[in-house]
């Protein structure tokens, strides 16, 4: 699985199972569709269940044949439910995150299921080659806010595991191809369905695509979507049900390495166009500490004291340490990559 060919580390079950391609395989594994045979449209959900903490776990969606209903405000999918089997261990659309972001809260906010979808023109499994062509699939988003660092990085590493997930599950109609094939990425669009503000790591969300993000009320307000072709809509992991995340209060033992982490800081580096870090220096040789200092929340009481007394209690040990302050609210987030 997609993480840049790095196999599992040598950790405990549960690290791997969380932290490694183990997790993706687990959602490829695990899909349901929920549409009655003969709809036009199909709508495909993958699961996926670490540990009992938050049952019933991690979900994401892929919506194929989406209309966008203007007068609605809301893509429909030609999509009758269909009825599971009494062993199924879903009988409902699984989007039962109940936070303020994820597929719940997308699907009800963007998305209804209907029988027969009028105005549909095209079909979004044919290749858009054209450049006046609109992408054809659309990555739905719905963020929590746009300030909060990790917030916003744990959002985007969760929307890029969910297309990491898609690009390794067959699409049913065409065994030999994947849900999301390599030549998708140029032919996404990432729509924004909040109203928060841009915030200082927006350009993030052109990880996926080339064409830069739209807002859905945009989207909306555009003449050409009362006419747009059938488009496919995904709706992503939740940021703040990442493992990651959840890694913050569920007791686990000590993971230290994560392959998909890894994979992801590099497409971040990448897409910033900045090059990998080199080896850290030997222990005799040159050493920088950065102290980080933070203008209106979260200070450091007296930092400017303890720095002061940090330098000569640490030169004698340490005789070519160099000690600078850095305040990252003054650095463009790639700036803040390439000092810190």
């Amino acid at each position: 699985l997609p993480v840049d060919g790095e196999d599992a580390p040598q950790q405990h079950d549960v690290c791997n199972d969380c932290f490694s391609g183990a997790y993706l395989q687990r959602l490829v594994n695990q899909s349901q569709s929920y549409c009655a045979d003969g709809a036009v449209s199909d709508l495909t959900c993958f699961h996926s269940n670490v540990d009992e903490f938050d049952a019933p776990g991690d979900s994401l969606c892929l919506g194929q044949g989406a209309v966008l209903d203007v007068a609605a405000q809301k893509y429909a999918l030609d999509c009758p439910p269909r009825a599971l089997d009494a062993d199924s261990s879903t009988l409902q659309l699984p989007l039962y995150r109940l936070r303020i972001t994820g597929p719940r809260t997308v699907f009800q906010q963007a998305v209804k299921l209907e029988t027969g979808i009028p105005g549909a023109h095209g079909d979004s499994n044919s290749n858009s080659n054209s450049n006046d062509s609109p992408p054809r699939f659309h990555l739905l988003v719905k963020r929590k806010g746009a300030t909060n660092l990790w917030e916003t990085l744990l959002e985007i590493l969760s929307a890029s595991m969910t297309l990491d997930v898609l690009r390794n599950a067959h699409d049913p109609s065409n065994a030999t191809l994947p849900l999301f094939p390599p030549i998708a990425a140029a032919d996404t669009q990432t729509v924004i369905l909040d109203d928060h503000a841009d915030g200082p790591y927006f350009d993030l969300w052109r990880l996926f695509s080339p064409h830069p993000p739209v807002r859905f009320k945009a989207l909306l307000a555009s003449p050409a979507s009362s006419h747009a072709p059938k488009t496919n809509i995904i709706l992503p992991l939740a940021g703040a049900g990442n493992p990651l995340w959840e890694n913050d209060w569920v007791d686990r033992p000590n993971c230290t390495l994560s392959p998909t982490l890894r994979a992801f800081s590099r497409r971040i580096l990448t897409h910033h166009h900045i090059p990998p870090r080199p080896a850290p220096p030997a222990a005799t040789g040159p050493l920088t500490l950065t102290l980080l200092t933070r203008r209106h929340t979260r200070r450091l009481l007296n930092h400017t004291a303890l720095l002061a007394a940090l330098a000569p209690a640490l030169r004698p040990h340490l005789p070519a340490l160099k000690i600078q302050t850095l305040d990252p609210a003054a650095l463009s987030f790639p700036d803040q990559l390439r000092r810190i």
